[in-house]
């Protein structure tokens, strides 16, 4: 896998390197697609960033879920599994292990989690009592009811996204960081496409920019669809003062109503992440941090992680973040 990164090229000149196929932006979707194409052909991927992964792909809780989404993503997922039971060997340690999850409602939106629980086998439906027999961290009252799953896995986000790079490094393709697609131009041949110091020729580019989809189609004249980035944020919070250690059987938190997750991790501590609607995507700092972590959607969470916590409220001290990223 070769590196690349530089200035800017001259937007009216020849490639000066020649591929099959361009993709656009190295999250884990372009990443593991330019690791299937560079099998047979001849693939660059370019990324804005200077490291591959840096947004939504570094702050996911990524879980394979057979029972989330459509018949397609259900069939995809399905059809995902012997892959990432048994990857090739550049892929260190395993990808899965597993890990329940519990979809959950607040007081007061509990006919949605019914409403799931009526459309998707599988599915076992807890009263607030039972939750807190799993969950013993959960606020009493913080929770309605939820939907328990044990047959979901969790997968791990670093090891699959290293994995892929591996792979296309094996496979011969060519990683061009710090290099924004700054212009995408059809021609007769194919296409032309414009990054800093370089210019790249190609038959096929593949737009993989997730949620920055939008930025390069209008970067190849395209119009927009109404793609809107948002800032992802994961904060974690001791769980030093739990009635019990957290294990692997400890579920993944979903609230049904709010894109938010709760991540149970062995080592006693909690990863909560927020996607903040209306945020555009930045790199964190600790201002933004803390701000976010004090906002009313974290403070939503129904996590305490002290026995016997009896604050009325829906946030206590006891679950403040001790760091976020």
């Amino acid at each position: 896998m070769t590196d690349n990164s530089g200035d800017s090229a001259d937007p009216d000149e020849s490639p000066s390197h020649m591929f099959d196929v361009v993709v656009v932006v190295g999250g884990i979707a372009g990443v593991s697609l330019a690791y299937e194409l560079a099998g047979d052909r001849r693939v660059a991927l370019v990324e804005t960033e200077f490291v591959l992964g840096y947004h939504a792909t570094s702050r996911s809780a990524t879980m394979f879920l057979e029972t989330y989404g459509g018949l397609d993503v259900r069939a995809l997922t399905k059809g995902s599994r012997t892959f990432l039971e048994d990857p090739p060997d550049y892929f260190v340690g395993p990808l899965m292990s597993p890990r329940p999850l519990l979809q959950f409602a607040v007081p007061g939106h509990g006919d949605r989690v019914r409403e799931l629980r009526s459309s998707t086998e599988g599915l076992e439906l807890l009263e607030t009592d039972e939750i807190r027999a799993i969950c013993p961290y959960v606020r009493p009252g913080a929770i309605e009811i939820g939907l328990h799953e044990t047959r979901t896995q969790e997968l791990d986000a670093n090891a699959l996204l290293q994995g892929f790079m591996a792979g296309m490094r094996r496979r011969g393709a060519e990683v061009f960081k710090n290099a924004p697609a700054m212009r995408l131009e059809q021609t007769s041949s194919g296409w032309r496409v414009h990054i800093p110091r370089l210019t790249l020729g190609a038959s096929l580019v593949v737009n993989a920019a997730g949620a920055w989809a939008d930025l390069t189609a209008l970067s190849a004249g395209l119009s927009p669809i109404g793609l809107i980035p948002r800032r992802r944020t994961a904060f974690t919070i001791s769980t030093d003062g739990s009635p019990r250690d957290v294990t692997a059987s400890d579920p993944l938190l979903y609230n049904i109503d709010e894109p938010s997750t709760s991540n149970p991790k062995v080592n006693n501590y909690f990863a909560l992440q927020r996607i903040a609607p209306h945020v555009n995507p930045a790199t964190p700092n600790p201002t933004t941090s803390r701000s976010l972590a004090h906002s009313n959607a974290f403070k939503r969470s129904p996590l305490c992680t002290r026995d016997r916590c009896e604050h009325p409220g829906p946030v206590c001290e006891h679950s403040a973040p001790t760091a976020t990223w």
